[in-house]
């Protein structure tokens, strides 16, 4: 089959299902109001990340009318909601992970894809194992596909009898530049948040809600902690 038929299957797929495509109309399996949809964007901006555009933006952010909810089955709602009373997927051990995650910037640094897609496949593996649950495969492309009016920035595909799969892309469409970090490993552990529903949590299916963004969110901050004011200790860990 090829290239673009390829796309093009990806794209209905995508707009059948509504997972990680960020449209003009928003994503609706992203459960953010406009209110929410606005902090989410500030805090992006707080934390560095690349702010969204109508070109380019993470496929996270979106407005999207609650009518949205009140169309899933009583079998679908319950899966929602189990998956936004979840905030958060502790590692047991985060500390072993960070330097995977410093060998993914400095390969993105270096423009190098053989290095971040190396690293990308550690990362997920131990984050896979440490948690025990099946692996994922994990590739990294070039430059991000453009479908209509948004850029696919990460991909997750889980087939019967196969290996679940992400892919994750390293280059934006318009200007071709290299992802910025914290944008790339925020996508990265997006798709792995889609694994992790299945196959952590034991849902039945993966919904944009506001506890799955907490939940990529604080596998994100367990692999690049918050930095601290110069001179304040760092809080102790309980236990």
């Amino acid at each position: 089959m090829a290239r673009l038929e390829r796309l093009q299957l990806v794209e209905r797929g995508l707009e059948a299902r509504g997972r990680d495509l960020g449209e003009e109309g928003g994503d609706p399996r992203v459960g953010l109001g406009p209110r929410r949809a606005q902090r989410r964007a500030k805090e992006q901006q707080d934390d560095g990340r690349e702010p969204w555009s109508a070109h380019d933006r993470e496929c996270i952010v979106g407005a999207v009318p609650f009518a949205y909810y009140d169309r899933l089955s009583r079998r679908e709602k319950a899966i929602y909601d189990r998956s936004d009373a979840i905030a958060a997927i502790a590692l047991p051990r985060p500390d072993p992970l960070r330097p995977m995650a410093d060998v993914l910037r400095e390969g993105l640094l270096r423009d190098d894809r053989q290095v971040v897609e190396a690293a990308a496949r550690t990362l997920c593996r131990a984050i896979t194992d440490s948690l025990g649950v099946e692996t994922v495969d994990v590739g990294v492309l070039a430059v991000r596909p453009q479908l209509r009016q948004a850029e696919l920035h990460g991909l997750y595909t889980r087939e019967p009898g196969r290996r679940a799969r992400i892919r994750v892309w390293m280059r934006t469409v318009r200007y071709k530049r290299v992802v910025a970090f914290r944008t790339f490993l925020r996508t990265l552990l997006h798709e792995v948040c889609h694994h992790l529903d299945y196959t952590h949590l034991g849902l039945a299916d993966s919904f944009h809600t506001e506890g799955f963004f907490k939940r990529e969110s604080s596998l994100f901050y367990q692999l690049v902690p918050r930095a601290t004011p110069a001179g304040r200790p760092m809080p102790r860990q309980a236990g």
